[in-house]
């Protein structure tokens, strides 16, 4: 990846409304599997998982990993969480 932070934005706005909103549930959760099955779902795009894969370790896997996660929350929470708000008003 040559811009990783652009790479992880595009891909992270590119996700479905399903895996965004599956990936939100399991990156506010983390519970037990939760990160097994966050990684699942990422090593679906190439990209992602070649990535992933260049990691030197579990720790920095796991950040690799935190980073994606924190995308996800703010696109989430600007996508739908702005949408819950005016459906309420």
């Amino acid at each position: 990846m040559k811009n990783v932070d652009n790479a992880l934005k595009e891909y992270v706005s590119c996700l479905s409304d399903d895996d965004l909103r599956f990936l939100s549930s399991r990156y506010s959760q983390m519970l037990c599997g939760d990160r097994a099955e966050i990684l699942v779902v990422l090593s679906r795009a190439k990209e992602i998982d070649k990535w992933l894969g260049s990691a030197t370790g579990v720790v920095e896997l796991f950040d690799m990993v935190d980073k994606i996660g924190e995308l996800v929350m703010e696109t989430y929470s600007a996508k739908f969480e702005s949408n819950e708000v005016q459906h309420a008003n």
